[in-house]
């Protein structure tokens, strides 16, 4: 009760090496809330960068809804459990921009999840592909 979850997910197109991000908001009792899909500005974006940046996106629609208290969950185990040993700029960066919406909600926590039980949230980051970005 009181508590908003965040299912999120990145998309890498190896053929073209765009990404895109997506997730799914849901309320305590698992009802669909709300979602997101966009396409990332640039190309090149790894998996995991495309991850957190999914992550950050989440976190930060929950800030600005109101959401303060939110369950993350993600199927990238090494993005869920990120807290040093990030290589390279654009992920430090990520990193940088979830630890700074942090103390704009009043409690979060992340868990792992299976790909099969992450649909949803892998359907809007697919989708994301077809965003446009204004």
């Amino acid at each position: 009760m009181g508590w908003t979850k965040l299912n999120f997910d990145g998309s890498r197109n190896d053929a073209t090496g765009a990404a895109s991000i997506g997730g799914a908001f849901r309320d305590h009792e698992g009802a669909f809330v709300a979602g997101y899909a966009e396409r990332m500005i640039g190309g090149g974006a790894s998996s995991f960068t495309a991850e957190l940046a999914a992550r950050r996106r989440g976190l930060e629609l929950a800030a600005r809804y109101g959401w303060r208290r939110v369950w993350a969950e993600g199927d990238s185990r090494a993005v869920v459990d990120v807290v040093h040993g990030v290589r390279s700029e654009e992920d430090r960066r990520q990193c940088g921009e979830i630890a700074a919406l942090l103390p704009a909600l009043d409690g979060v926590a992340v868990s792992h999840l299976c790909r099969d039980e992450n649909k949803v949230a892998h359907g809007f980051a697919k989708l994301g592909h077809k965003a446009r970005r204004s």
